[in-house]
């Protein structure tokens, strides 16, 4: 299979509003439009080789770091658990009927902009032509449950910088998709286990679910950087009272401490 690179996937859908536009078709037909003029038979198939190649290269990255391997691992299970799917799956459909919606008035408006009965620069046409020109941006980053699943990886992997591939489009998603009181209350009922390597998992979802809600923190504090999961796990072990004594050094072995702190104790907000 060839490589598809995320630029491509870019272009694809550039060209697909341009298409939309010249020839007044659906973003979805446009869309397949533009992938077939890419080589391929629709979106839906160009989108899913994508993915299917991202997944590829995850799983490869694990074997680099065995150490990481585990967290990954038990981070992919989690998001597949029923209640986290449904969550994620909930989530993105209540987001697509949100932004399918369009005030009366700005419709209104819109319409006789374009029927030459009203100038786009009057004052209140302006204003909704604005408003909609981001509510299709927004209404085309609305994204699928395998999308959606990679995005929440990438935040693992990555975190959030500036120019980075976490922006605040992402943010509903961390925000309100992840169902981060199921994956905490996991968390806590492992962590009550006597074996240590239950324990383990315990620990991390619990940092799970402290990791996602900081992420989103990030964004509703208007602030565009936010550590990767290793990175977080690390300042958690410092900041939290939640582990036991006896699970200390261990933990402390996966995820050496780092040079400052960025978490105040008995917090779980990484600044």
């Amino acid at each position: 299979m060839p490589h598809i690179s995320s630029l491509l996937i870019s272009n694809v859908k550039k060209s697909a509003r341009k298409i939309q536009k010249e020839r007044g078709l659906t973003y979805m037909q446009a869309l397949d439009i533009s992938a077939q003029e890419s080589g391929f038979s629709s979106y839906h198939v160009l989108n899913k080789k994508f993915n299917e190649q991202k997944k590829q290269h995850s799983k490869n990255q694990i074997h680099i770091n065995s150490k990481e391997f585990s967290a990954l691992s038990l981070l992919k299970k989690t998001i597949i658990l029923q209640p986290v799917k449904d969550g994620i799956e909930q989530h993105l459909k209540h987001r697509m009927m949100y932004l399918s919606q369009i005030n009366n008035m700005d419709k209104m408006l819109i319409e006789h902009v374009q029927q030459g009965k009203l100038s786009e620069n009057y004052p209140l046409a302006k204003e909704a032509l604005i408003k909609e020109r981001k509510r299709q941006r927004e209404l085309e980053m609305v994204q699928t449950f395998e999308e959606a699943e990679n995005t929440i990886y990438t935040l693992y992997n990555d975190g959030i910088e500036v120019g980075g591939k976490i922006t605040k489009h992402d943010w509903p998603l961390i925000n309100n998709g992840i169902s981060k009181e199921f994956i905490k209350k996991g968390g806590y009922e492992y962590r009550q286990l006597e074996q240590v390597d239950k324990r383990m998992i315990g620990y991390h979802l619990l940092a799970f679910s402290h990791f996602f809600r900081s992420a989103a923190a990030c964004f509703g504090d208007g602030r565009d950087y936010h550590a990767n999961f290793k990175t977080y796990m690390s300042d958690w072990i410092s900041a939290t009272g939640m582990i036991r004594s006896e699970d200390f050094n261990l933990l402390r072995e996966m995820y050496p401490e780092n040079a400052t702190l960025r978490m105040s104790k008995g917090t779980s907000y990484w600044k």
